[in-house]
């Protein structure tokens, strides 16, 4: 192609070359001839080689002659020869010219001579003087010339450079060729789908191979014959993803990665991964290679993420718990949704945090430990939890931590390396709180509340730690004679007596100083800072001042104290040996007449008896009264407990602590099925498990009875009677498991477990007995948490749904949409299609009017049911009364559509059987939600928009929405806004449509009627502000005003002395809410303030007012027309009221809708029209035919016998100046 160019190009150089030769030619003598003489090609600046030669004939049938005249020098360069080689040489062409062109080139010689002006050649090959071969354009051309001469100019170019080009370019062509044919065959022989396809329309199929075709079902014919495109095997969803990717993959020159979905051949869709090429350009039209491979595991595990993802989510929102999520390999945490409720995340596309990222939060001093945590669960395989701080507020604020435990796991991987930490997380803030409390409860004594035996030694002992200057003594104070007060007035008056004995103790001695209940009976005191005589003074004062005397019937106890007194630094110089000096000097003076007190340091005080004696006494009772202080402790934690299950963690992890246990569980047993679930756990060694429903292990535990103390003690590893592995990992085994079965609720059962891995573990029988009353407090613990569990799913599930119905309310509809949506609005793409549905019950109230409330519970109940097992319907709302708000979705706008109107129209057939007069339809407004981000509020003003322009237009099914609905509610907004103003300024005139008596032609009445006039000049329609006004409810000010306005003008023409009509004056239902009482009333004192006398003015109501509410209408209509008020009934046959219905109110006039009047120009509808009538004009003295408009109408209503009309025939609707001057 470059090289037919370039020779046209060539060409035209040629005749450009030519038409300078001919201009060279001038008029000698009147003959043209060729100047030879003044013809210098030499000087002639041309890019190509041009010569001359002069034909000469000698005579007739002679041989032509052929001179050479001039050349330029591009000629001469070109064809390799001097001048001097061209004038001497006669057969030139012989000696440059191949052999096989020689003829040719005679040929173009002779064509030229024999079409002078014309030019003749084409491509030749010459051999130049150096001996090189050289291609060149070569042109001929004869000229006539004067005197009979003629000439043969020729041209010629280099065209090697062309020629060499065209053969690489040839030569690349042909290598390609082969290339591709390589590659064809190579796509044939590869494993994955592979198809070449051609850059139009529908990428049409130029090869593919099997694994394409297999996966496509695509037949090899179709593609041969040029039948195959790709466009009919891609989803339609993603054929713009296939467009996007190829277009880029061409304008960037570089392949291009994109997912898109596959029809299969057997009619499914499959997941692919594509690589789309540039492969080549074939008459200009691009080629892509297209590899595929299957992805479609790895969607589904995708979209297993998101499930899984979204289920993580719902879990935080009902709990307090959030997933943990370590990426070892990665090194980062997944962040949990509830960060980005806290304001910790602002980014909604940000998925992870890094370890410092995530320590950030964590308190300071927790963060080592942390880090310790879980460095030691990436080296191994195992379960464990860690207690930290977290700040839970958002990252602008002040910090403020709460307590958090996460129970975590470690996951290996394929190569048994750890990849994953898993988890949850929860808030154990109240734990910790209970905790705390309850350690504190644990330091005192449940009767005195005195530091108990061991927390006074450890205040004694860190007191002392300190080395503390001056004196410090300790007391050791006995009740004397306190196992006669219990074996004689029994424990009740005992522990009156310890009360009354320690707070004696107390006010002895100041509040620093140390006071504890280390005994039955015996207390101590730890005082600081004092001197030996304030000691021994107050341990006077102590036994002068309890005596104390209780007398029975039989017997007389007299209270008193004995103490012994040991100094620090003297007696001893720790807590051990200060408790054993002032023991024995205690025991001295009980030796000799109690009552009394004794220094250690007067004498060394001998042990003797009574020491042992009481000792041996009181084991028992003393172990009783550790275990009965436990369970004081137990019913306290109970009795306090605000969060059940973290109070009853916090039970068993002092049972742990208090037996020396290595675990204790609580679960439940699952009705009917062999499992149990795990509710409580706590061991010592860091295995946690919550929640997790168990298989059964251990029939001895389920044989028990409630309240029996069960112990199992494993034989050996492998003993199949008893299986450990619910409690076991690794060598941290437990050796003796001891259960206690316990009843919770009204017939279910779980067992607390206790577990220690002390090979020679004792259970004496206090603590067997200990730990039996123990299961009792864990059955109520769980009872309470069961109950107060129930009851808050019971509260939340009514505090989210409609009481009626059983939807949500509106609150819970907005959030759990809200959730959906922005969910969607992360996703790449669309799942399916959403919409907002508003339904409206038409003529409910009449339902509630006739039937009773009952029924219209009912109907509403029915319809929420309807609802409910519509799957297309995620969320559904009972706004209030018979509003609802429907969530739904579906593949695509159509299927919305098409499943809304068959429940709509399901729904209107059921009542319609069951209720017929009811008449009861629904006014749907959809509005499709196109982008997910958009908010709530705007959604559901769009769909009640559209429900609004359903409910108004009546006949049809449903209503989509349309942005004109916002213009016209932005208008009606602007009409209500403006309303008033307008009303003071006088905007709104009065104008008068004439009633006819239709035989005569003859005006009878008028119709008052409403119109507004901007300040422009122009009037608004009625239908613009009407409608806007009665749903505000200003529609009876202006119905008042427009009264008003006919009272003054009937006012005029009485003092004009002109004959009173009758002129109707429309008024809205809104005047008829509450029976009308306030209607009347004002109706009743406007007519006064005229002096126009009722029976010039005919009350008008539309027929839906009357449906709305018959009876309470009916009682005003009669008042109305005692009061000697004329009653129309407007657009009759528009509502749904009967004709029963109809002779049952006290109307005067009925007006028959333009509707009805219309049909008269349909021949088979004008009987029903007269038969109607004549009906109604049977039961009402007056009946008119609104809206007529041609000749036809009006013969046809006269020929009936109707009398009364009304229509822009006769007139339209005028001011009151043109009526005045038309027919007053």
């Amino acid at each position: 192609m470059e090289l037919r160019m370039c020779c046209k190009f060539t060409w035209n150089l040629k005749e450009i070359c030519y038409n300078k030769m001919r201009s060279s030619c001038s008029d000698r003598e009147g003959e043209l001839y060729m100047n030879t003489e003044s013809f210098d090609l030499s000087t002639t600046e041309l890019s190509f080689g041009v010569c001359c030669y002069r034909i000469e004939k000698n005579g007739e049938g002679e041989q032509k002659k052929y001179t050479f005249v001039d050349a330029n020098q591009a000629f001469f360069a070109c064809m390799g020869y001097e001048r001097e080689f061209f004038e001497r040489q006669e057969q030139v062409l012989e000696q440059i010219l191949a052999m096989n062109e020689r003829k040719e080139a005679k040929n173009w010689i002779h064509m030229a001579e024999e079409k002078p002006g014309a030019f003749f050649g084409g491509i030749v090959e010459i051999l130049q003087k150096n001996g090189n071969r050289k291609h060149l354009k070569w042109e001929v051309c004869c000229q006539e010339g004067a005197r009979g001469m003629s000439y043969l100019i020729f041209s010629c170019t280099s065209v090697n450079l062309l020629i060499k080009t065209q053969k690489e370019l040839l030569d690349k062509l042909n290598k390609e060729k082969s290339e591709r044919r390589k590659a064809s065959d190579l796509i044939y022989e590869l494993p994955f789908g592979v198809a070449v396809v051609r850059g139009n329309q529908n990428f049409q199929f130029e090869v593919a191979n099997d694994a394409f075709l297999k996966l496509t079902g695509c037949p090899s014919s179709a593609v041969s014959c040029g039948q195959a495109f790709m466009t009919d095997y891609v989803h339609e969803e993603d054929l713009g993803r296939l467009e996007e990717a190829v277009e880029r993959c061409q304008m960037q020159k570089s392949p291009e990665e994109f997912e898109l979905r596959l029809k299969t051949a057997e009619g499914q869709t499959r997941w692919e991964l594509l690589q789309c090429q540039l492969y080549y350009y074939k008459d200009a039209i691009p080629y892509y290679m297209i590899a595929t491979w299957d992805i479609n595991d790895r969607k589904e595990l995708e979209d297993e993420l998101k499930l899984l993802d979204e289920q993580y989510r719902m879990l935080e929102e009902v709990t307090d718990e959030f997933p943990f999520e370590y990426d070892v390999i990665q090194d980062r945490f997944r962040i949990p949704h509830k960060y980005y409720k806290m304001g910790k995340i602002h980014d909604p596309g940000q998925k992870y945090m890094t370890l410092e990222e995530t320590c950030a939060d964590i308190y300071r001093e927790d963060c080592a430990a942390y880090k310790a945590a879980l460095e030691k669960a990436k080296k191994q395989e195992m379960s464990g939890t860690i207690d930290y701080r977290l700040n839970v507020s958002p990252a602008e604020e002040e910090p403020h931590y709460n307590w958090y435990r996460t129970v975590y796991r470690s996951i290996p991987g394929i190569n048994g390396g750890i990849i994953r930490i898993i988890g949850r997380s929860y808030d154990i803030s109240s734990d910790r709180k209970i905790q705390e409390k309850l350690s504190e409860e644990m330091r005192l004594d449940p009767l005195t509340r005195l530091l108990n035996k061991v927390a006074t030694g450890e205040e004694v002992k860190k007191y002392i730690s300190e080395k503390p200057e001056g004196t410090q003594v300790l007391f050791l104070i006995d009740i004397d004679n306190f196992k006669r007060v219990n074996d004689t007035f029994g424990h009740t008056v005992g522990d009156t007596v310890i009360s009354d004995i320690a707070q004696l103790i107390q006010e002895h001695f100041q509040d620093t100083d140390i006071v504890g209940r280390v005994g039955g009976d015996e207390f101590l005191v730890f005082m600081k800072n004092t001197t030996l005589e304030g000691a021994v003074r107050k341990a006077r004062e102590l036994c002068s001042g309890s005596g104390k005397q209780l007398i029975g019937d039989d017997a007389v106890v007299n209270v008193t104290l004995s103490v012994g007194v040991a100094v620090y630094g003297v007696d001893g110089e720790d807590y051990s040996s200060l408790f054993q000096m002032a023991d024995r000097a205690m025991y001295h003076i009980k030796r000799n007449g109690k009552n009394s007190y004794s220094l250690a340091q007067d004498g060394d005080h001998v042990y003797d008896n009574v020491r042992g004696e009481k000792q041996v006494d009181a084991v028992f009772e003393k172990r009783q009264e550790i275990d009965k202080d436990f369970m004081n402790v137990a019913f306290s934690l109970l009795s306090h407990a605000k969060d059940m299950n973290g109070s009853l963690n916090v039970l068993l992890e002092q049972i742990g602590k208090k037996y020396h246990l290595d675990m204790l569980s609580v679960v439940e047993y699952e009705d009917d099925v062999q499992q149990m679930k795990l509710t409580n756990y706590w061991s010592n060694f860091g295995q946690v498990y919550e929640n997790t429903v168990m298989q059964r292990s251990i029939r001895a535990f389920e044989e028990a009875v409630p309240g029996e103390f069960v112990l199992v003690k494993e034989k050996g590893r492998n003993e199949p009677a008893v299986l450990y592995e619910n409690w076991n990992t690794g060598d941290r085994r437990i050796c003796y498991l001891g259960g206690v079965k316990f009843e919770y609720g009204s017939s279910h059962t779980g067992c607390l477990f206790l577990g220690s891995r002390q090979k020679e573990r004792i259970f004496d029988e206090t603590e067997r007995m200990t730990y039996s009353e123990l299961s009792r407090v864990v059955a109520v613990f769980v009872t309470l948490r069961n109950k107060l569990s129930d009851d808050q799913k019971e509260i939340r599930h009514l505090q989210s749904r409609d009481r009626l119905t059983g939807l949500y309310n509106l609150e819970t509809f907005r959030n759990r949409t809200e959730e959906l949506l922005a969910w969607e609005a992360r996703e790449e793409e669309t799942h399916c299609q959403y919409a907002m549905v508003h339904v409206d019950i038409n003529n409910f109230s009449y339902v509630n009017e006739n039937f009773g409330l009952t029924v219209g519970d009912r109907i509403l109940t029915e319809f929420g049911q309807m609802v409910g097992r519509l799957e297309q319907v995620p969320f559904a709302c009972r706004m209030y009364s018979d509003y609802f708000v429907l969530l739904v979705k579906g593949a695509d706008k159509e299927e919305i559509l098409k499943n809304v109107s068959s429940a709509k129209e399901y729904f209107e057939i059921q009542q319609k059987r069951k209720y017929p007069a009811a008449s009861m339809r629904l006014s749907v407004g959809i509005y499709y939600i196109d982008n997910p981000k958009e908010g709530f509020d705007s959604i559901l003003e769009s769909s009640n928009l559209a429900r609004k322009q359903a409910k108004e237009s009546g006949s049809i099914k449903y209503c989509v929405y349309h942005e004109s609905f916002r213009a016209k509610r932005d208008d009606e907004i602007h009409v209500t806004g403006r309303f008033y103003t307008a009303l003071q300024k006088g905007e709104f005139e009065m104008f008068l449509q004439p009633k006819f008596l239709l035989n005569e032609r003859k005006v009878y009445g008028a119709e008052a009627l409403a119109r507004w006039r901007t300040p422009e000049g122009n009037l608004v329609p009625p239908v613009k502000f009407i409608p806007p006004l009665e749903n505000i409810g200003y529609i009876v000010d202006l119905d008042f005003y427009i009264l008003e306005q006919l009272l003054r003008v009937m006012r005029r023409w009485k003092k004009a002395g002109k004959q009173l009509i009758t002129v109707s004056t429309n008024f809205s239902r809104k005047n008829f809410e509450n029976g009308g009482e306030d209607f009347i009333e004002r109706l009743e004192g406007t007519m006064k303030r005229y002096g126009i006398e009722p029976k010039y003015i005919e009350i008008e109501i539309t027929e839906g007012v009357i449906v709305e509410n018959l009876q309470e209408l009916k009682q005003c209509l009669m008042k109305l027309e005692e009061l000697g008020y004329r009653i129309a009934i407007d657009d009759f046959g528009t509502g749904y009221s009967s004709l029963s219905v109809l002779l049952e109110i006290p109307a005067n006039v009925i007006k028959i809708d333009k509707s009805f009047t219309d049909k008269i120009n349909l021949s088979e509808q004008r009987k029903f029209v007269s038969y109607m009538g004549q009906f109604i004009y049977s039961a009402k003295e007056e009946v008119i035919f609104e809206g007529i408009e041609t000749e036809e109408q009006l013969e046809f209503l006269s020929s009936c016998g109707f009398k009364y009309g009304q229509g822009y025939l006769m007139d339209k609707p005028i001011s009151v100046e043109e009526f005045e001057k038309k027919y007053i």
